[in-house]
């Protein structure tokens, strides 16, 4: 199983637990394209790839990815796209009309990189595509970890069927043991995370302890064997059928 992961500084998370799991996996290859921010946004299409429209993008890309420079849908099984944007949804009892409902979960998912990311995949390939939202924020260390997650489960299983499926693709879930309160990561995943390891002086430094939107190696490594086992358990099925979100 070939796996490219396309993605921001969030992938430095993935990174980083790959780097605990993958001698347990020795048939599965992880190849990351990640830079900082949105600038994934200039992987174009050229020749049936995505190709980096400028020297700074393919030179990060490049690093990342351990020498490669286009991301050739051929080499791969199927695409992961971390972060970039991606949002979960908190489900709200509906009060308007579902031509509504549609229309504001069309605004809340299409307006991202990662988006982009996926039409661009779509023109080129066939291959299964996964999408990883951004981690939930991270919880207070003082959060005392009450409530269930009903509503951000919910609010997934309606991006599927609405936005996400009808592309072929799939919205995942955080790993359940990292959900806290509903709809924040529990804190411990944030602690000791690094930045992402582009190549420059800032590269696998600590983030700032106050920062709450990157999570650690731990995060990572329960991400990737939730997302592996969800492979394994379900090779034959077209993503569209797959059911690995809540409803």
């Amino acid at each position: 199983m070939k796996i490219c992961v396309l993605g921001n500084s969030h992938v430095a998370c993935l990174s980083k637990g790959w780097d605990k799991l993958k001698y347990n996996h020795k048939n599965v290859q992880l190849t990351f394209f990640a830079h900082r921010g949105e600038k994934l946004s200039g992987l174009t299409i050229k020749h049936g790839r995505l190709s980096a429209d400028n020297q700074r993008l393919r030179r990060v890309i490049s690093h990342t990815s351990g020498g490669r420079e286009h991301v050739d849908p051929n080499e791969f099984d199927c695409f992961l796209i971390f972060a970039l944007g991606a949002k979960p949804y908190r489900y709200r009892p509906i009060y308007y009309s579902q031509q509504v409902h549609i229309a504001a979960l069309e605004d809340h998912a299409t307006h991202s990189t990662s988006w982009k990311l996926i039409e661009r995949l779509r023109q080129i390939t066939d291959k299964p595509i996964y999408v990883g939202h951004n981690p939930l924020h991270a919880a207070s260390p003082r959060c005392d970890h009450r409530g269930g997650a009903d509503e951000y489960y919910r609010g997934i299983a309606e991006l599927n069927e609405y936005i996400y499926e009808p592309q072929n693709t799939l919205l995942l879930c955080q790993p359940e043991q990292t959900i806290t309160d509903g709809f924040e990561t529990k804190h411990e995943y944030s602690i000791g995370s690094t930045r992402l390891d582009t190549g420059d002086k800032i590269s696998n430094e600590p983030h700032e302890e106050k920062d709450r939107t990157h999570m650690n190696a731990q995060f990572g490594e329960l991400y990737l064997s939730d997302f592996l086992t969800m492979l394994a358990s379900e090779p034959e099925l077209p993503v569209s059928q797959k059911t690995n979100h809540k409803r």
